[in-house]
């Protein structure tokens, strides 16, 4: 029994190491990433090529845009038919929580057309 909870404190505190050790690399790649565009934008440019002897490394400045549409505003300007027209009806959770508590909706019914998928395992480190 020790030879394994042995192995298991090891692991763990290489686990804490290596994740210590992560955190700091990812400091270090956002450093150098704000650096470099930091640079390209004073160049004025959105990619350059660095060449060395035995490679070249192209580095592009990536800028994603993520789009939110207030839908209730929307939906008053489109009115009510042509909301219907663009949008779906999904269900709500909580009502239909609220109304299994109720008695409203049988529990069975929702049991048999549920299914439960575990997520991924992970180990977590609390100190």
């Amino acid at each position: 029994m020790k030879v394994i909870k042995k192995s298991i404190v090891t692991k763990v505190i290489e686990l804490e190491a290596a994740k210590r050790e992560r955190e700091r690399l990812d400091q270090h790649i956002a450093d150098l990433q704000s650096a470099i565009l930091t640079q390209l934008d004073g160049m004025g440019q959105k990619s350059m090529t660095v060449e060395l002897e035995d490679r070249n490394i192209k580095v592009t400045k990536v800028q994603g845009v993520r789009v939110t549409i207030d839908e209730l505003s929307l939906k008053k300007r489109l009115g009510a038919k042509t909301w219907d027209q663009v949008s779906t009806r999904v269900l709500d959770k909580k009502k239909l929580e609220a109304n299994i508590a109720s008695g409203d909706v049988d529990p069975i019914a929702v049991a048999e057309c549920t299914t439960e998928t575990p997520n991924k395992p992970y180990v977590k480190l609390t100190s």
